[in-house]
C-alpha cells in the first residue's frame, strides 16, 4: 500500500514507507551518515542542521474532517503517517498502541503524532533516556478515508520515504490518502 500526498490540491507523490513532516533528511557528508536540511536542499543547497519540531501551536490533523490532534491543546513536535502492509506481527500486542487492532479495524494506514522528534540521525542511549516517557497520538486511516494536516511552521517539508518532495508554508494543507495495493510485487517460484 502507499500513502498519496497532495499540498493545496496539487498531488505531490506517494510514500510506500511513511510520510513525514520534517525540517530533515537523512544523507551523508565525509561518509557520515547526517541530518540535512530539507528546506535548504529545494534553493540547491546541501547543509547539516539540527533536527527541530515544524509543529507548532497552530498544527491540527483532521481525518474525513473531524479534528483528531489539536496541537494548542496537547503540544507535539513531528507528525508520520505510514502505510500498514502485515498488521499481523502487532495483533494482540497492546504494547504497540493503536497497531494492536490493525487486523481488524481494517484500516490500513496510522498516523502517529509524537511528543519528540523520532526521526533523527543520532540517537543514543542518553538521548533516548532523556525523551522518556514517549508519548503517541495515533488514529487508522484507510480507503476512503481523507487526512489533513494544516498549520506546519515556515521551513516544514514533506518527506516521502526519506526523500524531500515538497517545502510548506503555515498556509499550506498536505492531504493524505491510503492508495491499496499501488505497487505489487512478484516473485519467482
Amino acid at each position: 500500500h502507499g500513502v498519496a500526498v497532495t499540498v493545496n490540491k496539487a498531488f505531490k507523490g506517494i510514500a510506500f514507507n511513511d510520510v513525514t513532516f520534517s525540517n530533515i533528511f537523512f544523507g551523508t557528508k565525509d561518509g557520515k551518515r547526517v541530518d540535512l536540511d530539507a528546506y535548504a536542499i529545494f534553493e540547491g543547497v546541501r547543509r547539516e542542521v539540527e533536527p527541530h519540531s515544524v509543529c507548532g501551536e497552530t498544527t491540527k490533523v483532521y481525518k474525513n474532517g473531524q479534528l483528531m490532534i489539536d496541537a494548542s491543546v496537547t503540544p507535539i513536535e513531528q507528525i508520520i503517517a505510514s502505510p500498514i502492509n502485515n498488521p499481523l506481527p502487532y495483533s494482540g500486542k497492546a504494547v504497540s498502541g493503536l497497531l494492536c487492532w490493525g487486523p481488524y479495524l481494517g484500516k490500513d494506514g496510522v498516523l502517529a503524532a509524537a511528543n519528540t522528534i523520532l526521526i533523527r540521525t543520532h540517537i543514543d542511549t542518553s538521548t533516548l533516556t532523556a525523551l522518556e516517557p514517549l508519548c503517541l497520538r495515533q488514529f487508522g486511516f484507510g480507503d476512503g478515508d481523507t487526512v489533513t494536516v494544516t498549520g506546519l511552521k515556515h521551513g516544514a517539508v514533506v518527506i516521502a520515504d526519506g526523500n524531500p518532495i515538497c517545502p510548506l508554508s503555515p498556509s499550506d494543507r498536505v492531504t493524505l490518502r491510503l492508495k491499496r495495493s499501488v505497487l505489487r510485487v512478484y516473485k519467482l517460484t
